[in-house]
Order: structure tokens, then C-alpha cells, then sequence
């Protein structure tokens, strides 16, 4: 990642200029090359991390100023502009075509001034052909044989990936390097979640781990080194350094560059680069690399390391080592991102910067990017709804329109200030007519079984269609369904008026005044249905489980009712259905973010709780199952399906799980989406799936307008009759 072949990089920005003038790159990919950087450098930088910057701040100015670019110049000064906080010579924007000139030096590659010297110049292999240094490399330690001082240097453009890696050969002919190097990296378990607490666990951090010296070492007893803030320094010269066996001379004060630190290199419009820092690196006291001796301009720095080793060689003592600027403490500061709520409706360079954040934030860390979406794709669909937004709402449903697009039922946009009511009803889609299928406030002007024909006086069709726009879920059913719920919804104590159709086909108006959203009443938890045990795990709570089992204990088959959300009850209650004596639940892969690489994922088996004093459940279990069940109720059916042998009766579950995390958008709005992928212990994916009925089982128009519970009775014949 850090080395740079500067001499085909000019070579073939040369020939393109020569070939044809480039056309300016357009507006979207100017946006979305700075959205990278941003990415980068968030996700990344271990001073962004450590919150010492505030990054998104700048980013209102700096999309102005990327939107107006038309030249090079003008879009570098503009990249430049988000990256100047850092204050890092390792992060950077650079023309690629540029190159730095070569030092001069007439030297050979190996060269003996002393028969206790020699004088290694790596710049000396740019006249030999590719395959050619490879050999005279791979015969240095024989070179080296007998010298007491080594000279080494590094000067070399244009191959800093060779000299970089000039280490490994080496190392078996300088001295051994008693002491190791630490390095600093920022790891993401997961997206930290910006609001609140989250289920997942999720956390960032900066990393320390010790990178220990080679083993074995030659017979030369100390090394100068000649660098430049051009150079490929490798690491084993900063751990003879440390260890008092190596001197490094240069002709400038030594800083962390890209030559021979790790970085992530983006391209940019205009042939253009941004470097960005993917690690910092110490000495064990925690200083940064410096050079012991500087050669100022005109003196040669190769012939005063040259002059320096033949007085090593000679008895004299090596120059005391100069420490360099010792690294600030690791943190990190916890900061939660800039988020400007004083208005729902932000400027037009914040909208647009909400946009570019989701897209980074999900392409960083969203666990199901391998399952199908368009996220990528609708990037600029997306750019173009927000800067075109009119006021807030259509600020607000522009990012929830981009959202359908990862097909996942936990996006969410919304700002905690905003509240949210519902009329006394539940509606679903029933044989593909929006049906009122719950009633639980007396004297509601509508029936059971009631044809929803217009939503405040817009066609249910066309209604659905606006909102399906807006609505993500797992699968269709799940968008179906939810976008008829979200019509329902709106401000609190104002009324939602429909035309609806009766079983005598009349249709009539009603209008329905809009709660804060409850459920309805549920007067028992457990019961028996005759000879059978029914729980409505809706409503059953932790502390009524041992009772719910004494209860039904001699019930020949339970039936859980899980359509809809759980309180937590399937941790407590799987020890009472563990007839398999399983002790794993589910399978969990979540995103592991190290040095800016996505493509990594802690696995592990999330383990069902273990309780031997519970005599476990005998009879038939079977669980009641639609697309109202989501995240932690499709994981309590992952549990149950490990326990015991489950029948699942109904059709299936919403297909969105994995711990909900947030981020913070402009405008005080926020973003939920899944953290982390959940799968069956086996593998078998359940993200925009969900868990599959045994037995299907649907409600009908004229089972819900006779008070018929469809999918029960077909849960109560399978019980009794086992078909």
C-alpha cells in the first residue's frame, strides 16, 4: 500500500496526456472520491479516533468547493481542506505524476571503501533489469561477509516497494536488534452505535501490538543508515536504532511518510491521490522515528555516513540517539459525530453529506453487503432527491427511500424529538387486499374483516405505491405489510381518515384518532386452549415462565404465538424446551474493521442458556410464525429450532436480525440498520429470508370477518391430529 512506483506513474500519466485531454470527471464522481477520503480517514485515522479532529465538521464547506471544482487544482485545494486538521505529513492528496528527484549518487551497489566496510546503495539497482535486482539482493548476506560496519542507503524513488523490503536479506548480516517496534491501529468490532445503547457490543479502539525483532543477525556490529523523507526506511532499521546498533543520517529532519508506514491510497479525480495513515509506529520509549545525524545541503549525506562508519570501524562511539516526538497517549475519546439539530431541514451540503455518510458508514460496516441490494447504485439517484429536497419531510424521505435499497427491516430514519401515533387497529394484507384484521378500542367505527379502499382520501393503491417507496423490509411480504402499518401512522391525536368496504360491499367513511402506539390489552399470557397450553410470547414476561411451564406441564403440545416482538423470553425459556441437550443458538458474524479492511468478520457461536435443574418440556412444540416476526423474535425462533423439535405454522418470518446500531445524520436525524449477520448454527442464512413454516397456514377475508384465528385452528388440528 505505501510503496509508490513513481516512475511508471509518471510515465503513464505522460502518455495519457499525450494520447487525448481527459474530460472533466463529473459531479458524482467528484462527491464520491471525497466520500472515500472522508471514509478513509474516519473510519481509519487513529487521530480521528482518538478525537482529536472533528472531521465531519468540514465537510458542509468542502462538498461547496468539490461541487465547484473544474480544474486539478481547484479539487486538490478542496481534499486538501478536509485532510489540513490532521496535521499529518502521512495523509495527503498528490498528483501522481509527480515524482521527486533522484539523489545523486554515482556509487555502485556494493561497494568495499575498507575491508571493514561496506556500502550498500540501493538506487544503484534502477539500471538493472526487474528480474536482475532480485538476484543481487538474494547474494547480499554473502556480500556482507567480514564487514564490522555496514553503510545502507536507502534513497531510492521509485522502488521504495524493493528497499522496503531490503530488511528480510539483511537482517542476516547486520547486527541482531534486540528490540521490537509498536505499532498503533484503529479496530472496529462492529459500528459503534452514535445513539443510545446498543445489543451488539459494538466498539472502536486503537490497538497496540509489539512487533518483535527478526531472529538470527549477521556478524557486523553497526549499520548507517541514509534516509530522506523520500526514503523506504524498513522497520528493522528503526529496531537497530532502538536497540543502539544502527545510526540514521539524513540530509533533513526525519518524519512518518508514506514510504514506509502503511497507508490507504485513494484515487482521486484528475490523476490525483489521497494517502491516508493506517497505523502509527514508536520505538519502545514511544518516540517517532528521527535521525541521528543531519547532513545539510551541499555536503553529500552518503559520503558522511560513509565518513561516520570508517570511524566506527575505527574504535569511535556511534552518535547518541536523538528521539523523536513521543506519540500522544492511545485513548480513544468517545465522540459521538457532529449531527447540527438545530433544524430537521439542514443546508444543501449537508444533505448531501448525509447521503455520502450512509453510503460510507454502510459500505464500511453493514454485515449483509454479499446478499442482494442496490447500494452502490442508487448512490447518485440518492445525491440528486437530497440536494433537491424541498423541506424536511422530503429531506427525511429521501434517505428513506435510499434505504429500501439494502432490503433490510431494521433501517429506520428518524429524530428523537418527532412522535409518532396509531389508531387502534392493525391492518395487513390478506389474500392482496389491505384487510383491518385487529380491533382494540370499544366502539371503533370499523369491523373486522373491513376493505381499506383510501387513506385520507388517496386510493389505497396509489397510497401504497408512494409508501412502499419508503418502506425497507426483508422480504415483500414484510414491505408489504409495513408500508400499509406507516399509512396508518402519523402525528399524535390526529385523526386518519379512511373509506373502507364492509362485508356488504358498502363503503363508508371513518375516522380513526391516532395514539401513541399500544398493542392490544392481553388478559392472559399462558392458558390452555381445552387439553392444549397456548402462550402469547407478545406478552409473556421473563418472570411468568416458570408458572407458564407448572401450568401446561401436562399439555400435550404448547403453542407459542410469535407473531410479533418478544420481551426477552427466549434466553429463560429454552432450558424448558431442551430436549436435544444443544448448547449452541445461533451463528454471528460481525464486522471486524482493521487498518480501513472490511472483509473480515469475527464469527462465533452465541451458546443457548443451560439451566440442569429444569426438567425439560416432552410434548409437541409448536410456534405460530409471519412477517410481523423480527430481529429478536426470528432469533428466539433460531433457539427454539435448536432445542426442540419445533413445528412452525404460519408463513415466514420478516427476515431482517442482527443488534440494530446508529448513525448520526445532519439535521438531528438518525439511522438504524443491522450490525451484525446472524445465520442458523448450521449456516443457512435467515437475512431476507426469515425462518420458513413447517406447515403454511394463512389467514383469509372470511376467517378474519368471522373472528377466526386461521393460523391458530391450523395450529390446533396439527396438535391433535398431527397432520
Amino acid at each position: 500500500m505505501a510503496s509508490r512506483m513513481w516512475f511508471v506513474a509518471a510515465a503513464v500519466a505522460a502518455t495519457a496526456m499525450t494520447a487525448r485531454a481527459e474530460p472533466a470527471p463529473d459531479e458524482c464522481a467528484r462527491r464520491l472520491a471525497l466520500a472515500k477520503v472522508w471514509l478513509e480517514v474516519k473510519v481509519a485515522h487513529p487521530a480521528v479516533v482518538r478525537g482529536q479532529v472533528d472531521l465531519d465538521a468540514a465537510m458542509p464547506a468542502v462538498i461547496a468547493k468539490v461541487d465547484a471544482a473544474t480544474t486539478k487544482e481547484a479539487y486538490a485545494a478542496a481534499i486538501k481542506e478536509l485532510l489540513a486538521p490532521l496535521r499529518d505529513p502521512v495523509t495527503f492528496v498528490e498528483d501522481a505524476a509527480g515524482a521527486p528527484t533522484p539523489p545523486r549518487i554515482t556509487a555502485g551497489w556494493i561497494e568495499h571503501p575498507t575491508p571493514k566496510i561496506a556500502v550498500v546503495t540501493a538506487l544503484a539497482l534502477a539500471t538493472e533489469a526487474r528480474g536482475k535486482r532480485g538476484e543481487l539482493v538474494a547474494k547480499l548476506p554473502a556480500e556482507l561477509e567480514g564487514a564490522e560496519v555496514v553503510v545502507v542507503d536507502l534513497r531510492a524513488p521509485g522502488m521504495e516497494g524493493l528497499v522496503a523490503n531490503l530488511g528480510y536479506p539483511l537482517q542476516a548480516a547486520l547486527p541482531h536488534a534486540d528490540k521490537g517496534l509498536i505499532v498503533r491501529e484503529v479496530v472496529h468490532h462492529g459500528y459503534r452505535t452514535q445513539d443510545g445503547v446498543s445489543s451488539g457490543g459494538y466498539g472502536s479502539g486503537l490497538f497496540e501490538r509489539a512487533e518483535a525483532p527478526p531472529q538470527g543477525g549477521g556478524k557486523a556490529r553497526h549499520v548507517v543508515f541514509v534516509a530522506d523523507n523520500h526514503a523506504a526506511i524498513p522497520k528493522l532499521a528503526l529496531m537497530l536504532q532502538a536497540s543502539g546498533k544502527a545510526t540514521i543520517v539524513s540530509s533533513e529532519p526525519l518524519h512518518d511518510t508514506t514510504y514506509w508506514m502503511l497507508t490507504n491510497d485513494v484515487e482521486l479525480p484528475y490523476g490525483l491521490v489521497a494517502h491516508i495513515r493506517l497505523e502509527e509506529v514508536m520505538l519502545p520509549d514511544l518516540s517517532t522515528i528521527a535521525a541521528d545525524v543531519i547532513v545539510p545541503a551541499p555536503r553529500s549525506p552518503h559520503d558522511a555516513a560513509i565518513e561516520l562508519a570508517k570511524a566506527i570501524a575505527g574504535g569511535a562511539k556511534p552518535p547518541v540517539h536523538r528521539p523523536g516526538p513521543r506519540l500522544v497517549a492511545p485513548g480513544p475519546v468517545i465522540v459521538d459525530d457532529k449531527d447540527w439539530p438545530e433544524s430537521p431541514y439542514p443546508s444543501r451540503e449537508l444533505r448531501i453529506f448525509a447521503g455520502l455518510k450512509a453510503w460510507g458508514v454502510i459500505a464500511k460496516f453493514y454485515p449483509y453487503l454479499d446478499l442482494p441490494n442496490e447500494w452502490d447504485a442508487e448512490l447518485p439517484h440518492a445525491l440528486a432527491e437530497l440536494e433537491a429536497a424541498p423541506n424536511a419531510e422530503a429531506y427525511r424521505d429521501a434517505l428513506r427511500a435510499y434505504g429500501t435499497h439494502l432490503h433490510d427491516g431494521h433501517i429506520r430514519i428518524f429524530r428523537n424529538d418527532q412522535k409518532r401515533g396509531v389508531p387502534s387497529i392493525e391492518a395487513r394484507m390478506v389474500q392482496r387486499t389491505p384487510i383491518i384484521t385487529r380491533v382494540w378500542e370499544p366502539g371503533t367505527q370499523v369491523t373486522l374483516g373491513d376493505e381499506i379502499v383510501a387513506i385520507d382520501g388517496v386510493p389505497i393503491a396509489k397510497a401504497r405505491e408512494a409508501q412502499l417507496r419508503l418502506t425497507s423490509g426483508g422480504t415483500q411480504t414484510a414491505r408489504d405489510n409495513g408500508a400499509l402499518a406507516q399509512l396508518l401512522g402519523g402525528v399524535p391525536d390526529v385523526p386518519v381518515e379512511l373509506d373502507v368496504r364492509g362485508a356488504d360491499g358498502k363503503i363508508r367513511k371513518v375516522s380513526l384518532v391516532r395514539h401513541p402506539p399500544a398493542g392490544p390489552p392481553a388478559l392472559d399470557h399462558y392458558k390452555l386452549i381445552g387439553k392444549l397450553g397456548y402462550a402469547d410470547l407478545r406478552e409473556l414476561m421473563p418472570d411468568e415462565i416458570d408458572a407458564m411451564f407448572k401450568k401446561l406441564a401436562e399439555a400435550p403440545a404448547i403453542i407459542m404465538d410469535m407473531r410479533g416482538y418478544p420481551h426477552g423470553t427466549a434466553w429463560p425459556l429454552t432450558p424448558y424446551l431442551n430436549v436435544k441437550k444443544e448448547t449452541k443458538g445461533a451463528l454471528f458474524l460481525r464486522p471486524l474493521i482493521e487498518q480501513g479492511v472490511t472483509s473480515n468478520r469475527t464469527m462465533f457461536i452465541q451458546p443457548l442458556v443451560q439451566n440442569p435443574a429444569i426438567k425439560p418440556y416432552a410434548g409437541k412444540v409448536i410456534v405460530l410464525i409471519d412477517d410481523r416476526a423480527i430481529s429478536q423474535a426470528e432469533h428466539s425462533c433460531l433457539f427454539f429450532e435448536q432445542a426442540a423439535n419445533v413445528t412452525f405454522i404460519g408463513t415466514h418470518t420478516h427476515g431482517s436480525n442482527g443488534d440494530v446500531t446508529t448513525i448520526r445524520l445532519p439535521g438531528g436525524w438518525r439511522m438504524w440498520f443491522t450490525g451484525q449477520a446472524v445465520r442458523h448454527v448450521d449456516g443457512r442464512q435467515l437475512q431476507q429470508v426469515g425462518i420458513q413454516p413447517t406447515i403454511v397456514a394463512e389467514p383469509t377475508i372470511a376467517g378474519v370477518r368471522a373472528g377466526k384465528d386461521e393460523v391458530l385452528d391450523r395450529a390446533i388440528q396439527f396438535a391433535t391430529t398431527g397432520q
